[in-house]
This record gives C-alpha cells, structure tokens and sequence, in this order.
C-alpha cells in the first residue's frame, strides 16, 4: 500500500490507510506504560485515576484498569494477553484468548499491522519504538495530555530482566523521537530519562 493513498491528519498526527472508527473518542489524562525498569518509580508519583495503556508485556504486570494495549509486535499479542488471563483468572474455562479480554478485561487493542487487532493504525512515522507508536495511537484518540511512564528511551534495563542483563540501547530510535516531538505541541510529557529531557516533566497537582 502506498502512503499517499487515504492520506490522513488528526490531531497533528500523520497517517494513511484506513482511520480506526475509535479515533478522537477519548479525551483528558492519559499514562502511558513502557516496560523500562523505572515504571513502577514512575507511576508511584501518579495520584488519580487516569487512563491507562499498556505496551507489549507491560499490561501483564502493572495491575492496573488497562484503558488501551497497544504493541508493534502483534505477534506477541496472543502470548501477553493469554498469560494475563492464565495468571489473573486460572479458574475461568469459558473465555480463552481475545473471547476472555472481549468478556472481561475489555482493552481497546491497538498495532500496525493486521494481527489480532481491534484497531490498526498506520503512521507517516513508523520507525520509532513501541513506545513512540503508542503515544501517536493516544494523540490521534484525543488525550490531552499524555504522561509517559517507564519510557526513558535509555539503556536502564527491562523491568522483566535481571540486573545482569546488558540492557537494550535505544540510541537509534531518539531520532525519530525528536521529529515527532514537533507534533507533540506540549501535549507529551515524561517522568523519566532521554524523554523527559525532550519533553519535559508531567506538572503533579
């Protein structure tokens, strides 16, 4: 598919294909749950009851009312989503799989790709992380603002790996980071690391 056909634009996001039905439905704070080690120092400074999306393997472990899942790895989606119910709900024999969270958990599911997915967007900027697509996915659903927990875009370790562990560097993805902080226009905000230095700090009431 070519990115020129169905070109679209919502609030200062950029994408093209076909928008998700879900799109401008939402709207005030919404936490964004990123998988580096400092999510639970982040999220220990959250007062409230805000929205909440989780990326990749963050929604299995935060214990919190996921709002949206959103991943760049729909292929993981059945894994993280079975084993939340294996570990949360072992007794339930009635739902399986995406039927369970349809029934029970109820995220709004989010990815790029056509897997296993409630809604499908297609940015003009895909070469970020995970993390940079799910801020994208919340803009174009119309939170304002977005805090990012656990999204420090540098090498700290995952909170699902052991200390020694060679963490991940994610230098390569900063660039795309900081196109992308363009359209932000103040809306991002972040408790931690590269992104907070980008986008500055979340104002706690």
């Amino acid at each position: 598919m070519e990115k020129a056909e169905k070109y679209w634009e919502i609030n200062g996001m950029e994408g093209y294909g076909n928008l998700p039905e879900i799109v401008n439905s939402f709207s005030g704070l919404l936490v964004i749950l990123g998988g580096a080690s400092c999510l639970w120092e982040d999220l220990a400074q959250i007062n409230g009851t805000p929205d909440y999306m989780a990326i990749n393997e963050t929604g299995c472990f935060a214990r919190k009312n996921i709002m949206h899942w959103a991943t760049k790895h729909p292929n993981f989606l059945p894994h993280y989503l079975g084993w939340y119910k294996e570990y949360y709900f072992p007794t339930d024999t009635e739902n399986n799989d995406f039927n369970f969270f349809a029934h029970v958990f109820k995220p709004h599911i989010h990815t790029h790709a056509p897997k296993d997915a409630e809604n499908i967007w297609q940015f003009i900027n895909e070469e970020g992380s995970s993390g940079l697509f799910a801020v994208q996915v919340g803009l174009a659903l119309g939170y304002n603002p977005i805090w990012l927990a656990g999204i420090p875009l540098e090498p700290i370790g995952n909170l699902c790996d052991p200390p020694w562990v060679e963490p991940f560097t994610y230098d390569q993805y900063q660039h795309f980071w900081e196109i992308a902080a363009e359209r932000f226009d103040g809306r991002v905000k972040s408790f931690s690391g590269f992104t907070r230095k980008l986008l500055g700090a979340p104002i706690i009431d």
